[in-house]
């Protein structure tokens, strides 16, 4: 009968403690993901950090549309003036 208890006993300890040990850290995460402790805000700040760059992205993106752009547009150029040189100095 007392090994009965014993085991009892060290069952629940093996059981029951590990949870009552984890349990609060679980709820903190938990919390951190929904965002209703104070670090909230970091993840918040990091949103708008992120919302910033992908602006900055934007705008690079249309500047190097841009650049695309007149660089080919040049290069056209280059070529018509050296086809307008080789009929010259063909003629």
């Amino acid at each position: 009968m007392e090994w009965l208890w014993s085991l009892g006993i060290i069952t629940i300890i093996i059981v029951a403690l590990p949870c009552l040990l984890v349990r609060p850290l679980f709820l903190a995460i938990a919390d951190r993901i929904a965002g209703k402790k104070s670090n909230a805000r970091e993840i918040q700040d990091l949103k708008d950090r992120i919302d910033n760059l992908e602006q900055s992205l934007r705008s690079v993106r249309v500047q190097v549309i841009s650049l695309e752009s007149s660089q080919e547009f040049s290069t056209k150029l280059l070529e018509d003036l050296k086809a307008e040189k080789k009929k010259e100095a063909d003629s």
